[in-house]
């Protein structure tokens, strides 16, 4: 709260102001040169005396003011300041209750488990959120004793929210079969509240909050999905089907054979009666290694043959479901 007041003076035909500011906080901050209440005089826009919270005493600030007023001036105006310091506490108080603000907020407290990366282990974990200000008291027990850092606590301690307000997590880590009574206090004496909260024993389920079981199955999700493509490009005679076999030679010799057909429908402009072309190529290799006999400068034996062959095909499937099969491996003989 600020409040100014002011008057004007003439002396010997010359005018001066004479200003009172006043200036209360509703609560101390902290923060140096800043009091919960204020009160200084000007003259003229200088300051003449001066009072706060901190150093409750009304005292000068130009000399002149020293020598010339009398020792029981400064203090009634003591007494006068302290007096309104004790007014404006009362008022702002009472603005306070009739605008129904209120300095505290209320911690919110839960305590929970979660899994431990320890597969034996579970984690208790206690939590005040929403509490204002950041003063708090938090405690985990087990039965009657309060946990420390030697027990294995692991603390946050107090940090802010987005809202102005704060929170605190506590949290240990215990065994699955630990059937002991655990318990979380949380003591905010700033909102007059005590809170106590006991653990119901209740561990998660296996795998709650292991991230490991999302990952598998996006990924066996991901290879499903990449399988029916490729079956489905397979089908549709954009993937090439290749094989290849030996065969046994009259004099022994083993020829390797690889058989590469493609199928490619194309667009018969010409056609009348809605027939359908395809074009099937294929390429044949027959590589021949040599014989023990033969000279070691010749390379093997490598022959390459192509064929192409333009289908026609008259049947129009009226099946919106029908999808063209794959091309076949070929069997060729030797041309």
């Amino acid at each position: 709260m600020f409040v100014l007041l002011g008057t004007r003076l003439t002396v010997n035909g010359e005018r001066h102001s004479l200003t009172y500011i006043y200036t209360a906080l509703s609560k101390p901050v902290g923060l140096p040169g800043i009091h919960e209440f204020t009160a200084m005089g000007l003259l003229d826009g200088r300051m003449i005396d001066y009072f706060d919270s901190d150093n409750p005493k009304k005292v000068p600030k130009e000399k002149w003011m020293e020598e010339r007023l009398p020792k029981d001036y400064w203090e009634k105006g003591t007494q006068s300041r302290q007096s309104k310091q004790q007014w404006f506490k009362v008022n702002i108080g009472i603005l306070k209750d009739r605008m129904r603000q209120n300095d505290s907020a209320k911690p919110e407290v839960y305590l929970f488990a979660k899994d431990s990366r320890v597969e034996t282990n579970t984690i208790v974990t206690c939590l005040a959120t929403g509490f204002y200000p950041k003063d708090i008291i938090l405690k985990i027990k087990r039965g009657d004793r309060v946990l420390t850092k030697e027990d294995g606590l692991v603390t946050l301690g107090v940090r802010p929210n987005g809202d102005d307000t704060y929170q605190r997590r506590d949290s240990v880590e215990i065994l699955k079969t630990d059937k002991s009574k655990y318990t979380c206090e949380v003591i905010h004496e700033a909102s007059n509240v005590w809170v106590k909260r006991d653990w119901n024993q209740e561990c998660p389920e296996p795998g709650y909050g292991n991230g490991s079981g999302g990952i598998i199955g996006g990924l066996l999700v991901f290879i499903v999905l990449v399988a029916v493509v490729l079956i489905v490009l397979w089908r549709l005679g954009y993937i090439v089907s290749k094989c290849s076999r030996r065969e046994t030679g009259s004099q022994g010799a083993n020829t390797q054979r690889t058989v590469t057909a493609s199928a490619v429908p194309l667009l018969n402009t010409n056609s009348q009666d809605g027939n359908n072309l395809t074009r099937v190529t294929v390429l044949t290799t027959d590589t021949t290694p040599l014989m023990n006999g033969d000279s070691q400068g010749t390379s093997p034996k490598t022959t390459l043959s192509r064929m192409e062959v333009v289908q026609t095909r008259s049947e129009v499937s009226t099946d919106t479901n029908h999808v063209p099969g794959p091309p076949q491996c070929l069997r060729l003989g030797r041309q």
